[in-house]
């Protein structure tokens, strides 16, 4: 993917032992049409995430674009909870009336997450 000033690529043990990485990046220089898209990669972590607390899957995208997705993982950590919620879009300044869909919609929850594989 194309970049305009600057990219930036971060590695983070988080082993408590120390390793070795090797990596290569293979870059060209050149000129950047106005209208070529931007990509966005952010990773975050939460363990456990605290109870009731929004978790930010994306911030600070700006410009014109296309979600593509997310990859949700999480472990149940109490009876009777399949894992339902709400993700909101804030999308051209919203703030008081996100676009909102279901996680069972966009992470199969409404299918459960049970030891046994059954509802």
């Amino acid at each position: 993917m194309p970049f305009r000033r600057r990219c930036r690529i971060t590695l983070k043990n988080r082993h408590h032992r120390a390793m070795a990485c090797y990596y290569q990046i293979n870059y060209a220089l050149t000129d950047v049409p106005d209208d070529a898209a931007y990509f966005y990669a952010q990773f975050r972590r939460a363990n456990p995430l605290p109870y009731k607390t929004p978790y930010v899957i994306a911030e600070g995208l700006r410009g014109q674009g296309q979600y593509v997705g997310a990859y949700l993982s999480w472990g149940v950590n109490n009876n009777g909870w399949w894992g339902e919620g709400e993700i909101k879009f804030f999308i051209d300044g919203d703030g008081e009336s996100p676009t909102v869909s279901g996680v069972r919609c966009i992470a199969g929850t409404s299918w459960s997450r049970s030891a046994s594989g059954r509802a």
